[in-house]
């Protein structure tokens, strides 16, 4: 289904939460899945930049698969991404500082248990 599709349906009130956001995702490298669905990285930040500014109401921001892939590629998946929704949110405006830049390196948390 195309993003359109799917902001038809939340302004048409379709779910059942009305505070939905939608998220695209994308493959962050030619091994992380199906080599033909890959998109680059420059390519991903360029949709998410138009996704944003054409959506603002329903977008809610980005994924990708595998992650060790997005920090193993060149240019970074994953900062890519983040520059490129940092640079068409609100963020830092002068009007508005409405959100905190979070940093794009992997938790090393993960899957540990404390003991």
């Amino acid at each position: 289904m195309n993003y359109y599709m799917w902001d038809a349906a939340w302004h048409n009130n379709s779910f059942a939460n009305p505070n939905i956001k939608l998220y695209v995702g994308a493959m962050a490298g030619t091994g992380a899945g199906n080599p033909g669905s890959y998109v680059g990285p420059d390519f991903f930040a360029n949709e998410l930049k138009e996704l944003q500014s054409n959506y603002p109401e329903s977008f809610g921001g980005a994924m990708m698969w595998d992650m060790s892939w997005a920090y193993a590629a060149t240019p970074n998946f994953a900062t890519n991404a983040k520059q490129a929704l940092m640079a068409g949110s609100k963020c830092g405006s002068t009007t508005s500082d409405c959100c905190e830049a979070r940093d794009t390196k992997p938790s090393r948390r993960h899957g540990r248990r404390s003991s």
